[in-house]
């Protein structure tokens, strides 16, 4: 008997790639306020009742894999934009959580008001003002915008421009049927072909923003190396 399917680790920044900042972070909201009843990992289906407010849904995403998957949920978002959800997001939270894949979100409780007649006091001084705004334009500088790499550091700045080259089969429509592509990632450093795992690691490299997706997903398969 085949091993159950176990369900697919997927990174905050996977779904956010996925589905959009705004609707990770309102799945977010959900789970935390237990809007999400009756989720079930029936591979290759997480599903799910989730209450958004308005009126219940019943979610299903197929994620028979990450590269392929389905929204199956019957909202707008997912039928008529043919987009994930975040009825379909918010099932999928609750079911990495219990895999302990991410950390449960709680909701922030809100700040308590000020007195009558005295001003709220800020927490923060001029001088931690400026240090955190010097610390997120070093981030800026160093890291660049979209989707991360978990095996390779990347700048736009400061990194080697590195060639990537994905080889597909030429039968690749009947083997995606299948869901057994085998393709061959080629990368190029100063006009000499390198071997993926020669790469060096501790150096960091700049990459197409377009080709760092297709990188992610391709780590994301792999169990997070390249």
């Amino acid at each position: 008997m085949a091993p159950r399917q176990p369900l697919p680790n997927i990174s905050e920044d996977d779904l956010i790639d996925l589905a959009g900042g705004a609707t990770v972070l309102l799945a977010k909201e959900l789970v935390a306020k237990g809007k999400v009843k009756k989720a079930l990992w029936t591979p290759p289906v997480a599903e799910a009742l989730v209450d958004d407010g308005t009126e219940s849904r019943e979610a299903r995403w197929n994620l028979r894999s990450v590269t392929f998957q389905r929204n199956e949920c019957g909202c707008e978002v997912s039928v008529g934009r043919r987009k994930l959800c975040v009825h379909s997001v918010a099932a999928y939270l609750v079911l990495a959580n219990k895999e302990g894949y991410l950390k449960p979100e709680t909701m922030a409780p809100p700040k308590p008001a000020a007195p009558p007649g005295k001003p709220a006091i800020a927490t923060t001084t001029k001088e931690k003002t400026a240090d955190t705004k010097k610390e997120k334009s070093k981030e800026a500088e160093t890291t660049p915008a979209g989707p991360r790499l978990k095996s390779l550091t990347l700048s736009e700045k400061r990194g080697a421009p590195i060639e990537v080259r994905f080889i597909v089969p030429p039968n690749i429509v009947t083997a995606a049927a299948r869901d057994e592509i085998i393709c061959r990632l080629e990368l190029r450093v100063d006009g000499a072909q390198v071997a993926p795992e020669n790469l060096d690691r501790s150096k960091a490299w700049t990459i197409e923003p377009d080709t760092v997706f297709f990188l992610a997903i391709l780590e994301n398969l792999c169990h997070g190396k390249l």
